[in-house]
């Protein structure tokens, strides 16, 4: 199958609406998979562009540095996506889509220093481009989507206009920057390679002929400052629904929308490091990675020798009571359900188990007795579903991620009646300076009483 691939000097992407754009153009221009230079991104990442026109959603992969400069990426539609195994990012000048094929193809997106750059990092990023293809197998097929390397012309013969990809800003200068390359062995796969005039976000690429050029710049201006307007109203009522939350306690609201703000949201990379630092390549590779990664992290050996005597607790006046649950104890664990918490396997919410009210509560009720029969827990009460939280540091690394496990909400209300009979039970055998796991104290309750004893012992001098 035939891919049609691209290589654009968007001159930025992180405008509003500008990735937006950036994807409908390629998509005009039927571009499977775009080699983007320039986006001026900042971290690295995958996202969901959404089409403005259509349905349609294009994967964008983009490697930025901690600046809003360089930055690279690629944009790949709903068709190509399926095909994409991995994606490697190097720094803000480089990175590499893997697509799986027929013949598996690295297509690297490179933007090269320009010649009044220090010579430190033109060397910093040849090094680094040499490493990187020198790492790929021979046998794979290499196509590099180059911007600003002067290197050579294209073996396609088209006019002077399909072949120049540069022009300044006044019209008079034009220059071909804008490379494809690939390895000698596949040449014979490239059956085309020109430019495309008509992608119109960059202005110095190909400047139409304004018939009245002041009504445009004027008509620009007031434009920029229609949208400043809206952008300061839009803050205006973000800020208020802030307050608003805050004066209501509503916290998970308010952080929601102080998370949106930032800008910085955290997701799952698709793209993980092994072991040995190399990444995992094919569509199933990065689940079995995971799943030996909190298997070993979860799951150990017990110990080796003889288990150490238990301590020697009084028995309580009180048995643990092991008689059936009641329908007020059920009652009870079910309002005690947090909302907004996703539900397990099941796909049952908190929510909809309180909207059931007294016509669902029975019902639950002699399910949960059932059970205490039998003596047995559903299966699927006992499986997890573990979803990888990004904290801080390297996304590719699986070490930098906490994971939070989905439990059955069903199993959780059972859970929360054997929970409430435990604790009546521990509190009578708990000494009085227990403090962890109770319920009304914690663990900071004893630093603060062990810090006012260290003070009043420096203050008192005994």
């Amino acid at each position: 199958m035939a891919i049609n691939l691209g290589a654009w000097n968007v001159r930025t992407g992180h405008h509003v609406g500008q990735k937006e754009l950036i994807a409908e153009e390629l998509r005009l221009c039927n571009i499977q998979v775009a080699a983007l230079s320039e986006l001026r991104l900042v971290g690295l990442g995958t996202t969901i562009v959404a089409s403005p026109t259509t349905d349609v959603t294009t994967m964008l992969y983009f490697s930025g540095g901690e600046k809003r400069e360089a930055g690279v990426g690629f944009m790949v539609d709903h068709r190509a996506s399926a095909s994409i195994t991995a994606f490697q990012p190097v720094f803000e000048r480089l990175a590499v889509l893997t697509i799986e094929g027929t013949v598996t193809t690295h297509v690297n997106a490179v933007y090269a220093p320009t010649k009044t750059s220090p010579d430190t990092n033109k060397d910093d990023f040849y090094e680094r481009l040499q490493l990187i293809l020198d790492a790929m197998p021979k046998n794979y097929l290499i196509v590099i989507a180059a911007n600003n390397m002067v290197i050579g012309n294209s073996i396609f013969q088209h006019p002077l206009k399909h072949r120049l990809t540069w022009r300044n800003p006044s019209g008079k200068d034009s220059a071909m920057l804008d490379y494809i390359l690939i390895n000698t062995r596949f040449r014979s796969s490239l059956q085309d390679v020109r430019a495309m005039r008509g992608l119109y976000l960059v202005a110095e690429r190909k400047k139409a002929k304004l018939v009245d050029f002041e009504r445009y710049r004027q008509l620009n201006r007031d434009t920029r400052r229609m949208m400043k307007r809206d952008r300061e109203a839009y803050c205006d009522q973000v800020a208020h629904d802030l307050e608003e939350a805050a004066s209501r306690h509503e916290y998970r609201t308010l952080y929601r929308t102080l998370c949106g703000l930032s800008g910085k949201s955290k997701s799952i990379n698709d793209n993980i490091k092994k072991a040995d630092g190399t990444f995992v390549r094919s569509t199933a590779e990065p689940l079995q990675h995971w799943k030996e990664f909190f298997d070993g992290l979860y799951n150990h050996d017990p110990p080796q020798g003889p288990p150490a005597a238990p301590p020697v607790i009084d028995l309580p006046p009180v048995p643990m009571s092991d008689a059936e649950p009641t329908l007020e104890e059920v009652k009870l664990a079910v309002y005690a359900l947090k909302n907004g918490k996703s539900p397990g396997l099941d796909q049952v919410a908190a929510e909809g188990i309180k909207a059931g009210g007294d016509t669902l509560l029975p019902r639950l009720h002699n399910l949960i007795k059932s059970i205490w029969r039998l003596d047995k827990v559903p299966t699927r009460w006992k499986k997890a579903i573990i979803i990888p939280i990004h904290k801080k540091g390297d996304s590719c690394e699986c070490n930098n991620y906490r994971g939070i496990s989905l439990l059955s909400v069903i199993g959780k209300v059972f859970m929360k009646i054997l929970q409430s009979r435990l604790l009546k039970h521990c509190k009578q055998t708990s000494r009085e300076e227990q403090a962890g796991f109770r319920p009304g104290r914690g663990c900071c309750n004893q630093i603060f009483a062990l810090r006012q004893l260290v003070e009043w012992y420096i203050r008192y001098g005994q």
